[in-house]
């Protein structure tokens, strides 16, 4: 994007983190905010959905075990849509590599995951 004054502006990557653990919201947002990026949180799959309806983030993170509908119902959603965002799955879950593949996200993290993982997982997404 090129300013009025004609030099190129920049826009950080922004991630939406949709998991219905606060501390695991936290934790990722002040993560990823300290590398520049713009972060969005959510707490429910619904609130997930709607979010990305209003506009989509570079990156979603994304449990899958979210009370009620869980995070693959956003990754139906997206797809129904035939919308495409890079998905990296953040889930307690011991099928997470199968579950992962099945809604057609890039990567998964098992938690609990370490910082460095998180942000070398989040730049692998982001460079696709």
């Amino acid at each position: 994007m090129i300013s009025p004054g004609g030099s190129p502006t920049f826009r950080p990557a922004s991630v939406l983190v949709a998991d219905d653990d606060a501390g695991v919201r936290y934790v990722v947002q002040w993560a990823l905010e300290s590398q520049g990026l713009n972060v969005r949180c959510v707490a429910t799959s619904a609130d997930a959905i709607s979010s990305l309806r209003v506009g989509l983030p570079d990156l979603l993170l994304l449990d899958l075990t979210m009370p009620v509908h869980g995070g693959s119902a956003v990754a139906d959603d997206l797809h129904s849509r035939g919308v495409s965002v890079p998905i990296l799955v953040i889930t307690g879950d011991g099928h997470a590599p199968e579950k992962a593949r099945a809604i057609g996200a890039y990567g998964y993290l098992h938690k609990p995951f370490e910082i460095d993982e998180l942000l070398k997982a989040v730049n692998k997404g982001l460079a696709s």
